[in-house]
């Protein structure tokens, strides 16, 4: 019987004939064992976005009008997914860093699937908030950020490429979530929406995650874990020590605070602003291909820009796109315009963010440290939705958009100073 490759399973003597057949397949043929399992990942974070993610705001106008809840006590819903996420997020990039991401992203999968089903069942709002806290810790388990510091602990040098190919394939989620969602909602009702994106996320999108981390690791040689674990520890505590740990923090927690506050608004932002229903689910539509779009522009760019300019270009188009806003209601094409700028620089900063923190903190540990600086993040980013309610109730969205465009401002300046001290640091070197 061949060696166990998951450490998680060493001593245990017995293999799942599925997990012989990837180890098998991953021993003979490396290179392609490890091109599969990026497909296979990028295959699985598509469908755990559009499941675990962008339903929320898919449903949402569904939710406002059927339910009679008030817009802010729906959005607490994505609030409170995206702060237990924040949370669960060190403890999840340490389970990775550990060798445990076989287990850990499907398993958390396989959560998220029953919480988007038991939707279906839910009656009052708190139970409506505390359903979505479960999938936060299901969002911290088996989406970007542990894909992600799975992919650079497996993948070494070709973790850039193997990024972009799933941020590019992902980019389709919303594309794929928002008119399904409406046709089925219009068809079924939003309950059973909820059970049939439970059942795609249960019955595809988890033994996708199964098979392509299975082969990844399956790969490259096992580590000795005390070892591993010790280092870890002592390399988060010097990035928790830098710097340019905070200022990431600070420019990633200013542009999701923003992102936040417009993204899950945006159909009933875009309605309210004066134009059609049809118009707003369209233009949200092509939140993915503009996503794909702004990362190919970025993996095709041979110019070797490093990570934190292409960030700053990044936060300057989401500044400019939310200033567009401003003028929606005055010719039909301006949710499109918004949604190309929006799109392909939220795009971008998908596949920038993990690379700008391996340059600038190092590619050691990378889990417990993309873990730690996402607690701040997500947490801004889950505030968002519920401050953009509270300004909307209070003044509409203008007010709304207005403070994101601050925001988004405000991060391009904490991006632009870090690059500036960054500079120097390389001249004097």
């Amino acid at each position: 019987m061949p060696p166990v490759c998951d450490q998680t399973a060493q001593g245990s003597g017995v293999h799942a004939p599925f997990s012989e057949r990837l180890y098998a397949f991953a021993q003979a043929r490396p290179g392609r064992a490890r091109s599969t399992a990026v497909w296979l990942l990028a295959a699985a974070q598509t469908i755990g976005y559009a499941c675990l993610h962008y339903l929320f705001a898919g449903l949402l106008f569904s939710w406002e009008t059927t339910l009679g809840w008030a817009k802010a006590e729906l959005t607490l819903g994505i609030t409170a997914t995206l702060i237990v996420a924040a949370f669960a997020s060190p403890v999840a990039g340490g389970q990775i860093d550990a060798g445990r991401a076989r287990w850990t992203m499907p398993g958390g999968m396989l959560l998220g699937a029953l919480a988007i089903g038991s939707l279906s069942l839910v009656a009052s709002q708190p139970a409506f908030v505390l359903v979505w806290a479960l999938v936060g810790i299901a969002q911290a388990l088996s989406l970007y950020d542990s894909c992600f510091a799975f992919l650079t602990r497996t993948m070494g040098d070709g973790a850039k490429a193997a990024i972009g190919r799933v941020t590019i394939v992902a980019g389709f989620a919303s594309t794929l979530t928002f008119p399904s969602a409406a046709a089925l909602e219009g068809l079924l009702g939003w309950r059973a929406t909820t059970l049939v994106f439970a059942a795609v996320a249960a019955s595809i999108g988890a033994p996708l995650l199964y098979a392509g981390t299975t082969l990844l690791e399956c790969c490259p040689p096992r580590q000795n874990r005390s070892a591993a674990r010790t280092k870890r520890r002592g390399d988060l505590h010097s990035a928790l020590r830098s710097p340019a740990f905070w200022f990431l923090a600070g420019a990633f927690l200013l542009i999701a605070t923003g992102e936040g506050l417009i993204l899950n608004h945006i159909v009933p932002l875009f309605v309210a602003s004066g134009a059609t229903e049809a118009i707003a689910v369209a233009a949200a539509s092509l939140f993915g291909p503009m996503q794909v779009a702004g990362r190919l522009a970025l993996l095709a760019d041979r110019r070797q820009r490093n990570a934190l300019s292409v960030t700053l270009l990044a936060f300057c188009g989401i500044a400019v796109a939310i200033a567009v806003l401003q003028i929606v209601g005055r010719h039909v094409a301006i949710p499109f315009v918004f949604a190309v700028l929006f799109g392909s620089c939220f795009g971008v900063i998908g596949i920038i963010k993990p690379l700008v923190i391996a340059e600038t903190l190092g590619r050691s540990s990378f889990g417990a440290i993309s873990g730690a600086l996402a607690v701040p993040v997500l947490i801004a980013f889950a505030l968002g939705p519920t401050l953009g309610s509270v300004l909307w109730e209070r003044g509409g969205y203008t007010s709304a958009t207005r403070l994101a465009l601050v925001l988004a401002v405000l991060a391009c300046a904490a991006i632009a100073v870090l690059a500036a001290i960054r500079q120097r640091q390389a001249t004097r070197d």
